[in-house]
């Protein structure tokens, strides 16, 4: 029987702070989610006939889905800033691929700022580094 906490150590660490670097980088992918679909149903260039409860669901799971991916992405070969680039940009694509040529750039734009500040606060501020 234990009678003391047990020590965490080796791959349980890891697996431990893989876990909280999911659920940090998730969590920041519905907070991006919640931001862009807020700059998107303000901007004036967006027609009120467009603004729809699937649109808004679609912004907020993508942004989830950007931040889940970078959460469980373990390229240690990568820079974490051109990790998150490169997962904001790839995951930004479906969404670009039906818009409008500048609603389309915006929308890549935002993408790789997305995952370039997810990345950022979680490696940097939260001390979430990526594991392989």
């Amino acid at each position: 029987m234990l009678l003391y906490p047990r020590r965490v150590e080796g791959s349980e660490a890891n697996r431990m702070m893989k876990m909280n670097r999911l659920v940090w980088s998730t969590g920041l992918g519905i907070v991006a989610g919640i931001i862009c679909w807020i700059f998107t149903s303000t901007s004036p260039s967006m027609p009120a006939s467009l603004l729809t409860l699937p649109l808004a669901i679609s912004i907020v799971m993508n942004r989830t889905l950007l931040g889940f991916a970078i959460g469980i992405s373990g390229w240690k070969d990568l820079n974490y800033l051109v990790h998150g680039a490169l997962m904001g940009a790839v995951f930004s694509m479906p969404m670009a691929l039906f818009a409008e040529p500048v609603a389309a750039a915006l929308t890549m734009i935002a993408g790789v700022a997305y995952g370039v500040g997810i990345e950022y606060v979680v490696t940097k501020v939260l001390k979430q580094p990526m594991k392989a």
